[in-house]
């Protein structure tokens, strides 16, 4: 029996690799699709989140209903591990991939009968659209999280085949979508000439999920004690410039006594930070701060507290990190031409350096270093004035009006 609601009311299911509720929670595309879900939530429409995993159970968490899916069972995942013990952990992409998507489109399947959802919303990452049965009236809609070709390039690892393969299944996966967006016009305009296709632009909602009353400044204010602090947050990986940023704050400070750089985040590969600061000596590494993720309770008042934070990656996706730096009022160092230059104008509302260039990116911090606070203050306000055109109700009015445009259109057959 397929259950009422009101009308007016959109049923909306996204499918998902990754999500707050589990384990690994620290991805952009699970912090956007807690936003996106709970703002859809509360302007009622009633979101499902349906996210792999090692367990099958429905739950509502704080009023929003996620749906775990077991990719751990079946004959797809006990291929993947006897790959895996075989090949030495090798020919891991494509079988996670077919594994998630088989997963939960079979999980999207059986809740479709009782739930009747108007929009299937899936990811290019993973492929998670890839075997989800197409309906009239419920168009399949793919939001590009990442742009896979460009992440490998900027990680300076050449493809096998087992990334080849999993990423052409992630790409049929968006082609078989009735319609496909981004958050940026830097992946858009690159997906719509490697596609072949039209994808639309839709930024992602600025929402803090934290109330500043509710922040616990106590290790912020351990770490700044006269020093000025310089941030990097979000995966740490080659991607997203670490090593860029390391190299920026070991010129600066063989001359900047009083200067602090923290970096906080999961990194990727492991080991990563201990291989880029091998031959540091003492008083250099005594001056950086690395850091695991942490929660936004911790991590909101590192950001306020900091001189500027600096995301210098080789390539990013309107990114939740700037996202979050700029509506707290600080003051952004990222990268032209990958993802950060919708937000960033230089010199107005943050700064931008050119892709990989260390020594670029150190002159401009040691400029942060000699503003004084009418300088800091102008900036930061110009800043929150860019951050209200990406207000969390002018973005969710936006999705919700094309959601319902591409409803309309695929009942008409369009």
């Amino acid at each position: 029996m397929r259950q009422k609601r009101d009308r007016g009311t959109l049923r909306i299911a996204f499918l998902t690799p990754e999500f707050t509720t589990e384990s690994k929670f620290d991805g952009g595309l699970a912090n956007y699709l807690n936003r996106v879900a709970r703002l859809l939530g509360q302007v009622g429409h009633e979101p499902h989140v349906l996210v792999a995993s090692d367990r099958t159970e429905s739950f509502v968490d704080r009023g929003l209903w996620v749906h775990r899916v077991n990719v751990t069972q079946g004959v797809l995942p006990n291929v993947h591990r006897g790959l895996r013990r075989l090949l030495r952990q090798r020919w891991l992409r494509c079988f996670d991939v077919l594994a998630t998507a088989c997963a939960l489109a079979r999980s999207l399947h059986f809740l479709q009968r009782e739930m009747a959802f108007d929009l299937v919303q899936v990811s290019d990452f993973k492929g998670t659209g890839l075997f989800v049965r197409r309906q009239a009236g419920c168009p399949l809609i793919a939001r590009l999280s990442y742009a896979a070709p460009l992440l490998l390039q900027a990680s300076g690892r050449r493809p096998t085949v087992d990334w080849r393969l999993g990423e052409w299944l992630e790409r049929r996966s968006v082609l078989r979508a009735f319609a496909v967006f981004a958050p940026s016009r830097f992946v858009a305009e690159w997906a719509s000439r490697n596609l072949g296709r039209e994808v639309e632009v839709i930024p992602s909602p600025i929402v803090l999920d934290v109330a500043s009353t509710e922040e616990d400044p106590t290790l912020a204010e351990s770490l700044v004690r006269g020093e000025r602090l310089f941030l990097f947050f979000g995966r740490v990986c080659l991607e997203k410039g670490v090593d860029i940023f390391l190299r920026a704050a070991r010129s600066l400070l063989k001359d900047c006594s009083d200067v602090l750089f923290v970096v906080v985040g999961r990194e990727n590969p492991p080991g990563l930070l201990k291989e880029l600061t091998r031959d540091w000596g003492g008083s250099e590494r005594a001056r950086v701060v690395f850091l695991p993720s942490m929660g936004h309770r911790q991590l909101y008042p590192l950001i306020r507290a900091a001189r500027a934070v600096v995301l210098p990656s080789r390539v990013d996706n309107f990114p939740n990190t700037c996202l979050e730096a700029m509506a707290l009022g600080s003051i952004v160092v990222g990268t032209a031409e990958a993802g950060f230059d919708e937000l960033i104008e230089d010199g107005r509302t943050g700064f931008l350096i050119p892709k990989g260039d260390s020594d670029v990116l150190e002159r401009r911090l040691r400029y942060l270093l000699t503003l004084d606070g009418e300088d800091v203050s102008r900036l930061k306000q110009n800043i929150l004035t860019k951050v209200g055109e990406y207000h969390s109700d002018k973005v969710i009015t936006e999705l919700v009006a094309r959601y319902r445009d591409w409803i309309a259109a695929s009942r008409r057959g369009a």
